[in-house]
Parts: structure tokens; C-alpha cells; sequence
């Protein structure tokens, strides 16, 4: 059985320490009927006081059983520890199945965390495009799930991109709301009755009529990037919705988070695969 483990960091109530870390009322219920929060051997109830560096165990691995299939894929690990795991997503790769296949991410996650006898069930926190390359975020358990969504629910975790747009673009930012198309599946576009969208774009170097961007989302709206990219006549490089061409150039680098661990920020990064397609001429 896998315990998920918090040291408690000041005098709370254990109903106020579930609420402060974004546990939902019906698992919080569920969890303290079922006894499967304590402290060492002792069963805690929601009225229980914990104390400043007491250590408190969860016990999933029942109650949110791990029913993913495995899929048999290497990763590429930036990134782990006992809650959350980054990985380098390549392109063409599903994140989680879309109904048709369980070759994606998620089912080789559950597969890593099972070989390495850790059977709670993961679950996919920060999405990317298909086609779009770079970091991914898996929690590891439930309650680190839960902390993490709510940092990617309000816009706290900090996102950065690399893309390779057409032409000169200087750097700038955009406020344009973004919506679906209603006349083509799977594309969406600036709108007025769409939900409101930030992005700043900063350029690196500009050659060969292609300018590399470094890019931050402050919201997280579906193909935002590329659809403020081409609302501004600068699509990206590849981008076969919203400009011309098949592999899309855009990477997600950098993913900025408070540890579900301890609250303290977190900053991954890799670094940019874009700067050699700069100097290609296409």
C-alpha cells in the first residue's frame, strides 16, 4: 500500500489543513469515513488538531485504484518527485486516450509508477497540443492532484513557450478573447463571446523572415498561442490549422508551481530545440 505523506507545517485542524490544500468536501468525506487519514497508527477525524511538524499519511491505493492500461513507452523524465512528474513530450503523442487509442502519456506513466511499485492513480494536470512539443505534468496521487489543479484552475502555474512564427514580429502582448470555431471542428478563434485570453510575446532573433519568440500564457485557453499568433498575421511555423505546414514549432519550456510537497516555488525548464530551425530556410 502506497502512503502520501504531508508534514504539517503549523497548529491546524485536520478539516482546515484539507481545505487550505484545495481537498474537495466529498473526498475530504470520504478519506475521514473511510480511515484513511492518520497519523502514525492513529485514525484522524475531522475535527482532530494536528500539531506543527506532525507527519499524516494517506492511504489511496483502495480508494482511488489506478485502472489505467499500460502502454510500454520510453520517457523522458525532466523531472519527479514523490508527487509530481515532468516529462519531455515529444510530437504526435497523445496525452490521455481520446477514446480510440491508450497510447498516450498517461498510460505510460501508469505503467512507470507501477514498475516502480507506486500504484496510485496518476492524472494528467498541464496539457499541450498534439503537435506541440515540451513539458507535461502528471500528478502522482490524489491529493497532489488536487493542489496542483487548483494552481492550473487560477492561472498560478507559469507557463513559457518557444515558437517560430512567419515574418518580423516585435515584442508585445495580446488581450484577445478566444472561442470555438462553430463552422470547423477542433479550431477556435478571437471572439467576442470567447473567454478572455492574455499572452506576451517577447522576440529573441528575427532571420530568415522567421522570428523566434519567447512566449508566456497568463491564461490557458485551447491553441491560444497559435490562434493570437495568427490573429496578429504571424502564425506559427508548421502550424497546419491556423497556418501551412506539418510540424508545428512550438515547445513548451518552462513550467513555474509551488510544490504540493512543501509549498515553496518550483521552476523547471529545458532548453530551447527551436534556435536550429531559425537558420533553415524552409
Amino acid at each position: 500500500m502506497n502512503e502520501v505523506k504531508r508534514i504539517i507545517e503549523k497548529d491546524i485542524s485536520l478539516k482546515d489543513y484539507l481545505d487550505s490544500i484545495y481537498i474537495p468536501k466529498k473526498v475530504i468525506n470520504d478519506l475521514v469515513n473511510n480511515k484513511l487519514i492518520r497519523r502514525n497508527d492513529t485514525i484522524l477525524n475531522l475535527n482532530d488538531q494536528l500539531y506543527k511538524n506532525d507527519i499524516i499519511s494517506f492511504f489511496l491505493e483502495e480508494y482511488d485504484k489506478n485502472d489505467i492500461s499500460d502502454f510500454g513507452y520510453n520517457l523522458d523524465i525532466v523531472y519527479e518527485d514523490d508527487d509530481i512528474l515532468i516529462i519531455k513530450k515529444g510530437r504526435k503523442i497523445l496525452i490521455h486516450s481520446d477514446g480510440n487509442s491508450d497510447e498516450t502519456l498517461l498510460n505510460a506513466v501508469s505503467k512507470y509508477m507501477k514498475d516502480c511499485d507506486n500504484y496510485n492513480k496518476p492524472r494528467c494536470v498541464h496539457r499541450i497540443d498534439y503537435d506541440t512539443i515540451g513539458l507535461v505534468m502528471f500528478s502522482k496521487n490524489l491529493i497532489s492532484y488536487y493542489y496542483m489543479f487548483y494552481q492550473m484552475n487560477n492561472n498560478l502555474i507559469k507557463k513559457k513557450y518557444y515558437a517560430l512564427v512567419e515574418g518580423k514580429l516585435d515584442s508585445g502582448r495580446i488581450e484577445k478573447p478566444i472561442g470555438s470555431d462553430r463552422h470547423n471542428n477542433n479550431r477556435y478563434l478571437v471572439s467576442k463571446s470567447g473567454k478572455n485570453a492574455i499572452t506576451i510575446y517577447n522576440q529573441i532573433e528575427y532571420k530568415n523572415n522567421k522570428s523566434l519568440m519567447d512566449i508566456e500564457i497568463i491564461t490557458g485557453r485551447r491553441h491560444q498561442i497559435r490562434v493570437h499568433m495568427a490573429y496578429l498575421s504571424h502564425p506559427i511555423v508548421g502550424d497546419k490549422i491556423y497556418g501551412k505546414g506539418e510540424n508545428l514549432m512550438l515547445e513548451n519550456y518552462y513550467l513555474g508551481f509551488s510544490s504540493p510537497k512543501n509549498n515553496k516555488f518550483k521552476e523547471v525548464k529545458i532548453k530551447n530545440e527551436l534556435e536550429f530551425w531559425l537558420w533553415k530556410k524552409f
